[in-house]
């Protein structure tokens, strides 16, 4: 049988349950190197590699090492991705460029809302935060999100 590979995926060797671009990370959140298995997965620039991580990264610059082909760096947007950026429970899909891997896909990266609540908050604990919409006056189409806090 010719051996088919594609996107660097061997698709002539046995395919395995979970899908033959589908891993689990299950790698502890401060060490930089993730480690996964992928059956079939070859290291060649375009291979796609999904992986679900079951707990956030906290390390700067991590890296991905699939089948022990080494450990190459993760990018997201053209630099290297920071801690909480691969968050547990979540799955994300990779290309492998050569040198790295590029995160595919966007990521919702916005803190201004934690940073808004703790300004509010003046670093206090929070014990209860109620949203409300509500639309100001002179601008009905407008929302607006107010924060209480209480505690």
């Amino acid at each position: 049988m010719a051996k088919i590979i594609l996107k660097g995926i061997d698709y002539s060797a046995p395919v395995s349950t979970s899908g033959n671009d589908y891993s689990v990370c299950t790698t502890a959140a401060d060490v930089s190197e993730k480690v996964v298995e992928c059956k079939s997965f070859i290291l060649i620039p375009g291979a796609k590699i999904t992986v679900k991580f079951t707990v956030t990264n906290t390390t700067d610059n991590p890296t991905l090492n699939v089948n022990n082909t080494g450990a190459k760096p993760i990018y997201y947007k053209g630099s290297a991705i920071i801690p909480k950026y691969l968050a547990a429970d979540c799955t994300y899909s990779f290309r492998y460029n050569g040198t790295q891997y590029d995160l595919v896909g966007d990521l919702d990266t916005n803190t201004d809302i934690l940073n808004d609540i703790d300004a509010i908050t003046c670093g206090r604990a929070i014990t209860e935060v109620q949203i409300v919409d509500a639309l100001p006056a002179d601008a009905a189409s407008h929302p607006t999100t107010f924060y209480w806090v209480r505690g």
